[in-house]
């Protein structure tokens, strides 16, 4: 039995969940309707996959035949191809002025601008980890997440000060500047605006806050990050309570000499001034970002060269191979090239009787023969660790090879 086809009230809501809603706007504003902008969004979910699903028109049109069933038979069917077609063409227009901004901001050494598409998804990130629709003065302003963002792809992520830490409520007034670019240009810029020091500590609770749904967003971004993974909200909570705790803001000290009669008695808090504690609160976060970057050295260099080690890895496999590892093993194998009518390599070949024989340095195993011991003088060395076992090959029998054929060997 086919399944029912989705209500509207249930394909708006698909496409308020998935799909972003700066691609959700564009489709609207070209007129394509409900039943096609769900169909669409089975595939599509933002500008930047939409802008290349084809190269021309015409593939945009064959496309939309193929892979909606829509064919240009009736006038209706022919006016909604004609709604996707200049969606397409602004989403392909959109997308390549966005890599030009992002490209210009780059070499101008400007602030890139934070796409519309990334921060809905970052929106909708921090509403799912906290659980409700947050107010503007919950999430952070669209250009602190673009500040933040650039330093994590640059690799130098950095503590910000309370008063640059702002929320989109207090972003919300436009403030333009000129500057100068590289080239003598004077061009004209949105500032970055800048907030207040908090002045009380449900302030202080509100900027931690603040910076902790920055850091949310940041992670639901930079997924592939290793010290994002993992952060909760939960985190800053306890860093809260570390600050405005007894062990830092109100802390508790003794007046008197300790005793078992004054245990607990004659304790008063030491005030502590609201700008230390600040500048000891920017330290923390400095400290912790900074312990974030060392460990990542850790994690990705010196641990990982502690579990190659311990997983067995064949060392020797990983070095350069040395062109001879004992002086002897030169000449053993010049006069064993130089005997044979083969021009085979050998570790040697000996005459035993009338028959010779080739010889090997070491036992199938890989253990290394001795070579005194092979020879009529024998091995002299009592503490000898090779092992001492005929070198003619395919033999290691228990006698040296000058005797191979007295011990019937082959």
């Amino acid at each position: 039995m086919a399944a029912a086809a989705p209500t509207p009230e249930q394909q708006r809501e698909y496409l308020r969940v998935n799909v972003d809603s700066d691609f959700l706007y564009l489709l609207e504003e070209h007129g394509v309707d409900l039943a096609l902008q769900y169909s669409v969004a089975q595939h599509y979910k933002n500008v930047r996959a939409f802008a290349v699903f084809a190269d021309d028109r015409a593939a945009v049109r064959t496309a939309i035949s193929a892979d909606f069933g829509i064919r240009p038979d009736t006038a209706a069917d022919r006016a909604r191809i004609a709604c996707l077609v200049t969606s397409w063409e602004a989403a392909r227009l959109l997308r390549e002025e966005e890599a030009k901004l992002k490209a210009e901001a780059k070499v101008l050494g400007m602030q890139k601008p934070l796409a519309a598409s990334d921060r809905a998804a970052m929106h909708l990130a921090l509403e799912t980890v906290r659980g409700y629709a947050v107010t503007e003065a919950e999430e952070p302003a669209a250009e602190y997440l673009a500040h933040k963002l650039e330093q994590i792809e640059n690799g130098e992520p950095t503590a910000s000060y309370l008063d640059e830490v702002i929320s989109r409520k207090e972003a919300n007034s436009l403030q333009l500047q000129t500057v100068l670019d590289n080239q003598g240009r004077l061009r004209v810029t949105r500032q970055r605006p800048k907030g207040k020091l908090p002045q009380g500590t449900e302030d202080l609770r509100a900027k931690i806050r603040l910076e902790a749904s920055t850091w949310v967003m940041l992670s639901a971004k930079c997924r592939g990050r290793a010290y994002l993974q993992g952060l909760e909200l939960s985190h800053f909570d306890r860093y809260l309570e570390y600050l405005l705790g007894d062990r830092c803001y109100t802390l508790q000290v003794s007046s008197a000499m300790p005793s078992s009669s004054t245990a607990g008695q004659d304790r008063h808090t030491l005030p502590v001034p609201w700008g230390v504690l600040l500048q000891y609160e920017y330290e923390m976060r400095k400290w912790a970002i900074n312990r974030i970057l060392l460990s990542h050295h850790e994690l990705h260099f010196t641990s990982q060269v502690a579990l190659a080690r311990r997983s067995g890895h064949d060392e020797q496999a990983q070095l350069p191979p040395l062109k001879w590892s004992r002086k002897g093993e030169k000449g053993d194998k010049g006069r064993g090239k130089g005997s044979g009518k083969t021009g085979s390599k050998t570790d040697g070949r000996i005459k035993v009787g009338d028959s010779w024989f080739d010889l090997v340095s070491k036992t199938p195993d890989g253990r290394e023969l001795c070579y005194a011991f092979n020879i009529k003088r024998g091995c002299q060395n009592k503490g000898c660790k090779r092992v001492h076992a005929c070198r003619i090959k395919g033999c290691q029998g228990n006698h040296p090879a000058f005797q191979h054929g007295a011990q019937g060997g082959s």
